[in-house]
This record gives C-alpha cells, structure tokens and sequence, in this order.
C-alpha cells in the first residue's frame, strides 16, 4: 500500500509504503467503538457531588406529631421532597476511567488507521519546521496540499515549537505525537497527515 508524500513546500514527491500491518488490517468497529468510549470516559473528572438527607444541615425532630393533626404522616424536613432537603440518587464523586488491555488498545488503533487509509485519506510530508512560527504559513501549506477544507490531524514525532504555535489557532487542525496516537483523533478527522519521522516512528513502534 502505497500514498503521496509532499515535500516541505506541498509539492508532490512521489510515493511512500505504508506497513500493511498497520493500514491494511482488518478493523473491529465495537473495538473502535470502546477504544473512544474509553477515551472520553477517562477525560471526566468525577468530581459531581449532591447532598443527601444525612448530609444536610437540620433537625431530625418530626415537625407535628403523627396523629390527630389531620395532616399526613411524614418525616423531618430534611426529605428530598421539601426545598432545602437533600437530594435523591444524586452523584457522588467517583473515578470513570476505563483501562483497555494492550492488544485492544493496538487492534483499535490500527484498525482506525486502516479505515482512513482504505479511505485514501492517508499522506505523508517531509519533516516540516515552518520556522516563521506563522498561522497564515501553515494555512497556505493546508491548501497546497488541498486540506483547507477538511478536518486534519498532522502527526509528527517531536515538533518543533514554530510549527505546533503556527497550528494552534486553526480549529480544523490537531497536532499530535506518534506516541500519543489515539483511534478519537483519527475517527474525529478526516484526513492524516504524518511526517517522515512520525511515519518512521509509528512503523518502528510496532515492530517492538
């Protein structure tokens, strides 16, 4: 499997392979499907608390007594019923992450990246510095290589400060590390743009 690779101006420079034992993999959609799911889990903060009745401030003394008063018999009014009252199956703080064993961490993974590529949405670039540090740079560089229009995610392996400051203000646009490769990034975009050392990284990667 083979796709175009772009010099640092944008312009076409021929082919690159891709390892077919990691874009050309059958993928698992419920494996995806968890992968992301896990991924958001683990981004919540748990951190939500309600009141309950033993947790708010009052007395427990029945406000009239349970007879011969013509009103219904009922507790203090700390109940979930009255204003004031604690809540009813309100959260309580808790952990949410989810942990996925290795190999379906991997298999999502390359199983994403097999989607995009079968979707020829896969291009490889020379390492690129863009030095000027410029959001207008890397703009004119998206719409030479005709990704203005589409959502990107440029993965590269140890970016330079200059490139990952002239990305920051795009909104279409995510920069991430090989390392930190996730199936969410690469599901939420509609095309992967690697460079030659995060290509060269990821390859290494799953060969170990």
């Amino acid at each position: 499997m083979t796709t175009k690779h772009y010099d640092v101006n944008g312009a076409e420079a021929g082919t690159v392979e891709l390892g077919p034992q990691i874009f050309a993999v059958e993928p698992s959609t419920p494996v995806i499907h968890q992968a992301v799911v896990a991924r958001l889990a683990n981004e919540r903060q748990g951190t939500a608390s309600t009141k309950g009745r033993s947790d708010v401030h009052g007395t427990n003394r029945k406000p009239f007594r349970q007879k011969k008063t013509g009103n219904a018999r009922r507790g203090d009014y700390k109940t979930n019923l009255l204003r004031g009252g604690g809540v009813y199956g309100g959260p309580k703080p808790r952990d949410y992450r989810q942990k996925l064993p290795r190999k379906m961490r991997r298999a999502a993974l390359y199983g994403a990246l097999s989607i995009r590529a079968s979707e020829d949405a896969v291009s490889v670039i020379e390492d690129v510095a863009l030095e000027s540090g410029k959001t207008r740079d890397m703009v004119a560089l998206l719409k030479t290589l005709g990704l203005e229009d589409k959502r990107v995610l440029l993965v590269t392996d140890d970016a330079p400060q200059t490139l990952v400051r002239a990305a920051q203000n795009i909104p279409w646009l995510v920069t991430m590390a090989a390392s930190h490769l996730h199936p969410y990034e690469i599901m939420w975009a509609e095309h992967l743009l690697f460079t030659d050392s995060a290509l060269a990284a990821l390859t290494g990667g799953s060969e170990s």
